[in-house]
């Protein structure tokens, strides 16, 4: 079942039908071993993505830092997009990335 569902995604999951992937990782966990391989998968697929923080709201100023430094280091360097249902923090500039699609 595994390998079927990896070569589903393999084969489905490409620039021929995607143009972005929007990967949300939780803002206050952002280098989960799950998420970095993820990312580095994306990559190697050549698949454009964004990597989106999300529960911004739950961080404090310091864990916002860290959580940011630690994205960057764990997404090569991307800058990532905090991102909040509470607060709606990320909302507009997360349209704006799919409109220009």
């Amino acid at each position: 079942m595994l390998h079927d569902w990896e070569r589903l995604i393999r084969k489905f999951l490409t620039p021929e039908y995607f143009q972005l992937a929007v990967h949300i990782v939780d803002s206050r966990h952002p280098e989960m071993e799950l998420d970095m391989q993820l990312n580095a998968w994306l990559n190697q697929q050549g698949l454009p993505n964004v990597v989106v923080l999300s529960k911004s709201d739950k961080l404090n100023r310091k864990e916002r830092l860290d959580a940011d430094r630690k994205a960057r280091q764990a997404f090569s360097d991307q800058p990532p997009l905090f991102v909040s249902t509470q607060t709606k923090e990320g909302k507009q500039e997360l349209r704006k990335i799919l409109e220009s699609l």
